[in-house]
């Protein structure tokens, strides 16, 4: 059997994987925290309908001239521009004064930090590779919620930083250019079957974390390897030795 190339980087999910929020139950109080915060100017139910079209919109561009902060705000109350511009703004207020109030949503995973540090004990780059359809001050706080704020991170995608969005394979491209690894010496981590393993089609490696798994059955990519962070560990414990293939 060929032996294959060593891991020098590994791109961690965060929601799900190095975390415990579960989206689709966070999501319904994050976007009441953004419409209590923002009833003075917009109605509730326009302002979670506007986020999601634009949102929807983002996740499907697959234009890489653009940020993802770009195309959002291109697409965000499109058919209101003054009401938009007087709303933007106001973001980056929600998430100093309110985004917070959400932590309790949050559960902490005692294994990320440890699978965080063993990776940078094994001598990789560690990356967030998290979806980056939030700003970065809300992917930083969502880190600083997991306990991983301090940890030096090579790089963290965020809405600002990136020009494509999972499952496409612009997104996993782009980092792996940022780092200056080819695919084949990187390692996706992800608790999203369909978003994160299908970077084995640029020719990652991949480990699906099941410990909140997410499988729609659309992307039948089989990971290298499955299993908790703790089971992670030993993976990786598992291909620094000699006759690890």
């Amino acid at each position: 059997m060929q032996e294959r190339r060593p891991i020098e980087a590994i791109l961690f999910d965060l929601d799900g994987t190095l975390n415990g929020i579960d989206m689709d139950r966070f999501l319904p109080r994050y976007f009441a925290a953004l419409g209590e915060y923002f009833r003075e100017w917009i109605e509730p139910q326009r302002l979670a309908r506007e986020i999601w079209q634009a949102t929807e919109s983002l996740l499907q561009d697959r234009d890489v001239e653009l940020t993802n902060a770009e195309k959002f705000r291109r697409r965000f109350l499109r058919d209101d521009p003054a009401l938009r511009d007087r709303l933007y703004p106001l973001f980056d207020r929600f998430y100093e004064e309110r985004f917070d109030e959400l932590r309790s949503h949050a559960p902490t995973n005692p294994l990320a930090r440890r699978a965080v540090e063993t990776a940078l004990g094994m001598g990789m780059q560690v990356v967030v590779a998290t979806n980056p359809v939030f700003p970065e001050a809300a992917i930083r706080r969502r880190l600083a919620w997991a306990g991983l704020a301090d940890i030096p991170f090579r790089f963290v995608t965020t809405m600002e930083n990136s020009h494509a969005c999972k499952p496409h394979l612009e997104y996993f491209q782009e980092i792996v250019e940022r780092l200056g690894v080819p695919p084949e010496r990187c390692l996706m981590v992800g608790n999203d079957r369909d978003e994160d393993m299908v970077a084995a089609r640029l020719g990652m490696r991949t480990f699906w974390v099941t410990d909140l798994p997410i499988d729609r059955g659309i992307s039948r990519v089989d990971p290298d390897g499955q299993g908790s962070l703790a089971d992670l560990m030993e993976w990786l414990r598992g291909l620094a030795q000699p006759d690890a293939g």
